[in-house]
């Protein structure tokens, strides 16, 4: 008896131990399922937000948000809010104050956003995901899918369309998983986002200890925990390193350990049976073992042969255990053969719900690009899609209009396809190589913002000029797809080239008209220097013939002609260098000489009159200039400065400063001072604000010296007041270009 039991105890251990061994091998299978299906939930969640993200993104290209029109862009973004399956569409300024909230009437006072999501959306330039939150509007627990709006390089602005949970919740109880297993959706914060079971009540609570911690070392795993229903489940997890977000699966633990329990307590019973049998049949076995020994033989050749052995009624003891073992090993056959079986249809039907789930993540992607093509064919500007591997994924209507396709079957396939098909060229008519095209630039990595340029399709001779942006976005499976966009400004530079010729032909008149008044300046001063000569030579030679005759009153008028004859010579002299301005007519307007030397020049020809000095800085020893058309300019203001002077002594400085591409001159002076009213009125030719009796002059000075510093492109400033002296202020280009004068 103690042999057989002896014998039947290590059977039985064997036995538990396989059926143990069988269990944690199910036990890994379905926990490596399980992941598998919270991997394809977790792309499905991601892949959903990932078509909100892009739909967000075309939408923060809205030409109502670059004009500033948020009341146009209020009614685009509610018309299009349910195509987008949002709960709203939010548009923030970088402060956090909303500007736009459709589920708010346009002008009405707007609560803030998520300022957490908003900060990190502003300062990254880049889409993000926030927690889930509860929202200032609907005070329903939700999240918001936000994106940067540009002006220029700079966000200025974010733009969120905010997603209920009950959105995913929806999306994982469309996955059919078992119902005894709960399907978990949690935020980056560890909260819950959405549930397969009691979702109203847990949406927003943190998961447990144990999940968040086994979520924070690895992106996927297992680990046992206990549900907020208080159900010890067998946890698997999935997190995703772009969002993460994780996805959480769990199996009730009683569901994995009843097999166990079943088959341990089916050995144990079958083990308990055999030993009592045997032990019944020790006594009956001791006589004819040699007999019994060959009745063994056909049930042991049944058994290899694989057929139901028969097994006789032995009387030998040891015999019979033979036989029972014998029995005992057919059944455990059929067990295992039975458990195999029910393994192979477990695991068909998990690889069948993994196909199913499949099918409907991709039946969701395409439902996901149906919603964005939608989208893209309802916006003005023209939006083309390509892969990294320059293959065209995607026209929508604006872009096949713009470029003459009629229908999506005409448009073009492949990126190389484009150089046998259109040219594009600058705007100042340059052709662009194809490695320099506006696509091929955002496949090389360059972020192409409002490039305005030139295209033509040779088949239809069609050409517009168009204004490209574009950039490469990469989306949650790592693939990255580059987007071009494109808007029609024919209209405005067709109205721009009309302006600018019509700029040019008023230039060109305004030009022939000086001209001709410069001609015409330039003769009559010419024409009329030939009388007043001979006046000037008659009353010369008159006062020298008649000097002894002449009376003081004859004198005196003799005097007053010939003043008046040298006055209008000098008006004429005068004008006559005022039509020359901006024309070169000798080597001096081409001449470079230091700074002090010019001003050499001019002191030795004005020859200040005793009791006047004039201080020159002594920076003017540092610059080097053009003698003319400066050494007039110059001479002018300090000889009005002494000229007009109403005092017999005075001080007038000249001073210079370098200010990088030009020089500012200064003449400042001590004399009486000019009133305000008359600032404008100096500066007009032929106005003097004393009579040329008391000061003579021509009245043209300080209009040849403002056209003249007009001319060379500087500005002329006038400092004075009355009984406080005046200082002229001018800047003067260090290269001066002038028009040589036809001989």
């Amino acid at each position: 008896m103690w042999a057989v039991i002896a014998w039947l105890v290590p059977i039985w251990i064997c036995i538990a131990i396989g059926i143990l061994a069988f269990y944690r091998h199910e036990r890994a299978n379905i926990a490596q399922s399980t992941i598998s299906i919270a991997s394809a939930l977790l792309s499905a969640v991601d892949r959903d937000l990932a078509v909100t993200t892009a739909a967000a993104q075309v939408l923060a290209t809205s030409p109502y948000l670059a004009a500033g029109d948020f009341a146009a862009f209020y009614h685009q973004a509610s018309e299009l809010l349910p195509q987008l399956g949002g709960g709203n569409i939010v548009l923030a300024d970088a402060a956090g104050q909303q500007v736009v909230n459709t589920l708010v009437p346009y002008g009405e006072k707007l609560p803030s956003p998520n300022l957490a999501n908003q900060h990190k959306v502003i300062e990254t330039g880049r889409p993000s995901i926030s927690d889930v939150f509860i929202g200032p509007v609907t005070k329903k627990p939700l999240m918001a899918v936000g994106v940067p709006v540009f002006r220029g390089d700079k966000a200025t602005y974010t733009l969120s369309i905010s997603v209920f949970p009950q959105r995913l919740s929806a999306l994982l109880i469309r996955q059919g998983l078992s119902p005894n297993w709960v399907a978990v959706v949690f935020d980056g914060s560890g909260s819950i986002v959405a549930r397969t079971r009691d979702f109203d009540r847990l949406v927003g609570h943190k998961g447990s200890p144990e999940l968040l911690a086994a979520m924070a070392r690895a992106a996927t795993g297992v680990v046992e925990s206990v549900t907020d229903e208080g159900i010890p489940v067998f946890a698997t997890f999935s997190r995703s390193e772009v969002s993460n977000w994780a996805v959480v699966i769990g199996v009730p633990i009683a569901e994995l350990s009843g097999q166990l329990h079943a088959f341990l307590l089916l050995g144990g019973a079958g083990a308990l049976t055999l030993m009592a049998v045997s032990i019944a049949l020790v006594g009956h076995q001791a006589a004819g073992i040699g007999r019994a020994v060959q009745d063994l033989i056909p049930p042991a050749l049944a058994l290899g042969r694989g057929e139901v052995p028969r097994i006789p009624r032995l009387q030998v003891r040891e015999a019979d255990d033979v036989a029972q073992a014998l029995d005992r090993a057919f059944h455990l056959l059929q067990s295992r053969t039975a458990e195999r079986n029910r393994a192979q249809q477990e695991k068909q039907e998990a690889e069948t719900a993994r196909g199913q789930s499949e099918r409907r993540i991709e039946e969701a992607q395409k439902e996901g690009d149906r919603r964005l093509r939608n989208i893209t064919d309802n916006i003005s500007e023209g939006l083309i899609s390509l892969s990294m591997q320059g293959r065209l994924l995607h026209w929508n209507k604006a872009a096949r209009a713009m470029f003459g396709f009629s229908t999506e079957d005409e448009r073009l396939y492949a990126l190389s396809e484009f150089a046998d098909t259109f040219e594009l060229r600058t705007l100042d008519g340059r052709l662009l190589k194809p490695e320099e095209w506006p696509l091929a630039r955002v496949i090389a990595g360059e972020h192409v913002r409002k490039l305005e340029l030139r295209i033509r399709r040779f088949a239809i001779d069609r050409q517009l000029a168009l204004s490209f942006s574009g950039a490469i976005i990469g989306d949650d499976g790592g693939e990255s797809v580059a987007f071009l966009s494109f808007a029609d400004i024919s209209e405005r530079k067709q109205v721009e080239e009309e302006l600018h010729r019509a700029h040019a032909d008023l230039e060109s008149r305004v030009r022939e008209r000086t001209s001709e008044l410069e001609g015409f300046a330039y003769a009559a001063s010419h024409d009329l220097k030939a009388p007043l000569r001979v006046i000037d030579n008659a009353s010369k030679w008159l006062k020298e013939d008649l000097q002894v005759h002449l009376t003081g009153e004859n004198r005196e008028n003799m005097n007053l002609l010939r003043g008046r004859v040298g006055r209008m010579e000098k008006l004429l002299d005068d004008l006559l260098e005022y039509s020359r301005i901006g024309r070169a007519t000798d080597e001096r307007y081409v001449e470079t000489i230091p700074g002090d030397a010019l001003m050499d020049n001019i002191l030795g020809l004005l020859s200040p009159p005793a009791g006047f000095t004039v201080k020159v800085s002594p920076d003017f020893s540092s610059i080097f200039v053009c003698r003319m058309p400066l050494q007039q300019i110059l001479m002018n203001l300090v000889s009005n400065a002494i000229k007009h002077h109403d005092k017999e002594q005075g001080c007038i400085e000249v001073t210079v400063e370098d200010r990088g591409t030009a020089y500012a001159f200064a003449v400042k002076d001590d004399g009486p001072g000019i009133p305000a009213q008359f600032h404008d009125q100096v500066f007009k030719m032929f106005q003097t604000l004393k009579p040329r009796d008391h000061v003579e002059g021509s009245g043209m000075g300080l209009a040849m010296v403002r056209k003249n510093v007009a001319f060379f492109g500087g500005t002329l400033t006038l400092e004075s007041s009355e009984g406080n002296g005046s200082t002229f202020r001018f800047t003067w280009p260090k290269q001066q270009t002038i028009e040589r004068e036809a001989a």
